[in-house]
């Protein structure tokens, strides 16, 4: 049934490299497949949507504005060591390459915990329940925009 693989497809086609995207490919001797260039359109675009998305949760660390709601006790405290969070995470050699993802529903939270803990960067417990739950909605968010990011009616939580 189309239209329960048509998200997953063009949700696929946006994590593809753009020089890969736009390259035919080839099937035999003489069979050629490439995206139609609409197709080729709404993928690119969605792609470049997807990859904003993907900065904005990433960066969430560092928002100052998306943490006035926590209770945290040493504000001060966490703000530096979010900062060092995000900067760990974007370099080392392990993390960077799912830090600088442009899947937006890729799941950073676990990673940045778990870095948090190897690196004994010390956030505080109300502040590392507000970023699970800040990621867990920005990716609801971007979850709830798809259909309408690529032109499919009736999509899943979608309003």
């Amino acid at each position: 049934d189309l239209s329960n693989i048509l998200p997953t497809a063009l949700f696929e086609c946006t994590q593809i490299p753009k020089a890969e995207l736009v390259t035919r490919v080839s099937y035999g001797d003489d069979d050629f497949e490439e995206l139609s260039p609409d197709d080729l359109r709404l993928c690119l675009e969605a792609s470049d949507e997807l990859a904003s998305w993907s900065y904005w949760i990433r960066t969430l660390l560092i928002d100052d504005i998306m943490w006035d709601d926590t209770d945290c006790g040493s504000s001060n405290e966490c703000r530096l060591a979010r900062y060092e969070l995000l900067r760990s995470l974007a370099t080392d050699d392990i993390c960077k390459f799912m830090f600088h993802s442009t899947n937006p529903l890729l799941i950073m939270v676990h990673i940045a915990m778990d870095t948090a803990e190897e690196e004994e960067i010390n956030l505080c417990t109300a502040c590392q329940v507000s970023y699970r739950l800040k990621e867990e909605g920005e990716r609801q968010k971007v979850w709830k925009s798809l259909g309408s990011l690529f032109g499919v009616p009736n999509w899943p939580g979608e309003n």
